[in-house]
């Protein structure tokens, strides 16, 4: 990440609860199986579609040309089955777990929020495979996810616990297409689904993966030492490092995380999401980055904003300081100021 201005001392410019087990045990299985449906393609989906699983196979589709969606087989036997649903890549969205039987299908979003993307339906199953109707579901028509779904948060900044959604009654989708509307009500705050959304927005643009690349760069750097940072500089600058990138300035403007919040605005499904370096001293701590998403609008990234030790600074710039940091190849990539 782009280093944050330096200051001399004097001010001066130059110087694992069940539901975290279970949530795991679920990014695993669907990660141990993305790189091969990856490999084997991805199935378009703008008609009902017949898939045919075997249990703990992974299967890949999009919706209407979409983002590529993981769907799961994780259990069946010959009167129901259970799939996993997530958008990939698996680490950046919650996973829906349903449970499928003959006489009840299920309204599922693979971005685990309150408007269904598919439904899916269960034809037939025995105990090791089953054979599901996809039938993909317009944004347009705004159709409710149905009650037999429970979303799992494996990975979240700021909630680590499922979030229940469940319906009146169940969606269905008749021979004809058409469709019931029951009233949906969700466990948590309907807002925290907003967010998550937002979140897992944020973490699909440019910005948002630089963000989550400095935040880990920070995080696996903050045990530098004085010998590890001189012998870094010394590497990369074929000299000792000069007073103002001295080791003592460096570890006390070096950031050693970024956090992360988010703020619901007035403005409909619209959410302010912070990015803030931590580090020893006041002056390199605080907001370095805003952006603005509206999970509802096709370009849902409204804003970028980069303030405090970013200020002035944009994407380029601070990519370009990114690689040569990450590229350092020591434990003070970091601390080490881009050339």
């Amino acid at each position: 990440m782009y280093k944050p201005k330096h200051f001399t001392p004097t001010g001066k410019k130059g110087g694992i609860a069940p539901i975290k087990i279970v949530a795991a045990v679920v990014v695993l299985l669907l990660l141990y199986s993305a790189y091969s449906l990856l490999q084997n393609g991805v199935t378009n989906i703008t008609s009902m579609t017949s898939v045919s699983l075997q249990t703990n196979q992974t299967i890949s589709v999009r919706i209407y040309g979409g983002d590529p969606i993981a769907i799961r087989l994780q259990g069946s036997t010959s009167s129901s089955t259970r799939l996993y649903v997530t958008r990939l890549p698996v680490l950046y969205g919650p996973v829906s777990s349903v449970s499928l039987s003959p006489a009840n299908g299920a309204n599922v979003s693979s971005n685990g929020t309150r408007i269904a993307d598919m439904n899916l339906k269960l034809e037939s199953s025995g105990p090791d495979s089953a054979k599901i109707d996809i039938t993909p579901l317009p944004s347009a028509l705004a159709i409710l996810a149905s009650s037999s779904i429970s979303v799992l948060t494996p990975v979240s900044f700021y909630s680590s616990s499922p979030v229940n959604v469940t319906t009146t009654a169940t969606t269905t989708i008749s021979q004809s297409g058409t469709t019931t509307s029951p009233t949906t009500t969700i466990a948590q705050s309907g807002n925290t689904l907003v967010m998550q959304q937002a979140l897992n927005l944020m973490n699909g643009t440019t910005v948002g993966l630089l963000m989550k690349h400095y935040k880990a760069l920070y995080l696996a750097d903050a045990g530098c030492t004085e010998n590890a940072y001189d012998s870094a500089y010394q590497n990369n600058y074929f000299t000792s490092p000069p007073g103002y990138a001295s080791f003592e300035n460096a570890s006390l403007y070096t950031p050693r995380d970024l956090s992360i919040n988010e703020t619901l605005l007035p403005a409909k499904n619209t959410v302010k999401i912070s990015y803030s370096t931590v580090s020893p001293s006041p002056l390199s701590t605080g907001l370095a980055l805003t952006a603005i998403i509206n999970t509802s609008a096709v370009s849902y990234l409204k804003n970028v904003s980069f303030i405090g030790v970013y200020s002035g600074l944009n994407y380029s710039v601070l990519n370009k300081s990114y690689t040569f940091q990450n590229g350092v190849g020591s434990s003070c990539g970091a601390w080490i100021p881009p050339n």
